[in-house]
């Protein structure tokens, strides 16, 4: 029987199997505009803290209000980091203080990338400083979050069959939970959102004047992913946001005039701003 070597190779964009043609002319206000989506991510890039590949260790990255006794932790890849711009009005209103650990292709799951040689990667590296952090200091709720377009593959580099994959991230993000559960901290996971079948701005600039066009169906089976089963089987208050982008089964590339990703499953920072009453509904509060 062959050994399993877990190893998570990032899905970050599809590549687009474009369902359009043609041109139209720009003329509805959407933001960020199609030919700007990739730009539109929020400040934490920029501020440091969204750590990039081969960064291991996150700043001190506090937000909201910094003296407040109301400790709440963002934890995850870049599928935790673009929920930001949505949870930042609350931080001040609930009197939070926020502390973001966020890294590029880095999930809250403890199936890790490693190099050939079995050594621990960048990834593990900033994850394990990540956890020991918030375990040397407890806040009162940890707020984490990752794309589930992981895929694994085995030790000769063959990708696992999806159910085998399914059961194998569900178990990993479970045990994260659980570590996290046990300092005390209330757990929320923010279940990922449903990845688009192309680019979605590329199909915005085409279809400017009718961005309907560029809907497409609720994926199969989104409902049921590990991020769902590990939340329930552990006690963690999910957060959906679906319902924002989706409703009977199809899904929008613009919600009230803002472009909904960047590219096939990240969100724009505007779009991710109108969250904010969602979240202020679906966040415990903390006492």
């Amino acid at each position: 029987m062959l050994s399993i070597l877990l190893s998570l190779v990032a899905i970050d964009a599809l590549s687009p199997t474009a369902p359009w043609g043609g041109s139209a002319r720009a003329t509805a206000p959407i933001k960020p505009s199609p030919d700007r989506a990739r730009q539109a991510r929020g400040p934490l890039p920029a501020e440091g803290c969204f750590l990039s590949p081969g960064e291991t260790r996150s700043p001190r990255c506090v937000y909201g209000v910094p003296d407040s006794n109301r400790r709440v932790v963002l934890f995850g890849d870049s599928h935790a980091m673009h929920f930001f711009p949505g949870l930042r009005p609350l931080l001040r209103e609930r009197n939070w203080r926020l502390v973001v650990l966020t890294k590029a292709g880095c999930p809250p799951m403890l199936a890790v990338k490693r190099a050939a040689s079995g050594e621990p990667t960048d990834c593990s590296i900033w994850r394990r400083r990540a956890l020991r952090r918030i375990e040397s200091r407890p806040p009162d709720m940890i707020i984490a979050g990752g794309s589930v377009n992981y895929r694994l593959v085995d030790s000769r580099g063959e990708a696992l069959e999806e159910e085998d994959r399914q059961a194998r991230l569900a178990s990993s993000y479970r045990e994260v939970l659980r570590r996290l559960g046990r300092t005390g901290a209330r757990t929320v996971v923010m279940k990922d959102v449903p990845m688009a079948p192309f680019d979605v701005p590329e199909c915005v600039a085409e279809f400017i004047d009718q961005p309907r066009e560029c809907d497409f169906d609720l994926p199969a089976g989104h409902a049921r992913n590990f991020d769902t089963r590990a939340a329930r089987k552990t006690g963690a208050k999910l957060v959906d946001v679906t319902g924002t982008i989706c409703a009977e089964q199809r899904c929008r590339s613009v919600v009230r005039h803002r472009l909904v990703y960047r590219g096939g499953s990240h969100l724009t920072a505007p779009f991710a701003r109108i969250l904010r009453d969602r979240l202020a509904l679906a966040l415990p509060r903390i006492r």
